[in-house]
């Protein structure tokens, strides 16, 4: 029996823009690298994002599976924040996860 065992998930995680994504890593506070002799990737201690496919690997850790959820809130709250601003429209944060946008 191994002493020590490492289970891996992956998840979706769309990324279509890295200036959002780069936002919503440093709105939620984790530290980040970009590794590009394994295409285009950024990780973090306990996951790993694959531009090119949109996949996040992860431990099975409930800590991680948080913070990638933590990270895909922010991410969504910077596209909506940048729709907010190119239609000029007022955005109100009714919580940490409900936004309220208006226009007047």
């Amino acid at each position: 029996m191994p002493c020590y065992e490492v289970n891996l998930i992956s998840v979706e995680f769309k990324v279509n823009n890295r200036k959002w994504l780069e936002a919503a890593l440093k709105e939620c506070g984790f530290t980040y690298w970009k590794t590009h002799s394994r295409g285009n990737v950024i990780e973090d201690v306990t996951f790993r994002i694959k531009l090119d496919t949109g996949v996040v690997e992860m431990d099975r850790n409930p800590n991680t599976a948080y913070k990638v959820n933590q990270l895909k809130q922010a991410y969504t709250k910077q596209a909506v924040m940048e729709a907010a601003r190119k239609h000029k429209w007022a955005v109100k944060m009714n919580s940490t996860s409900k936004m309220e946008l208006r226009r007047y």
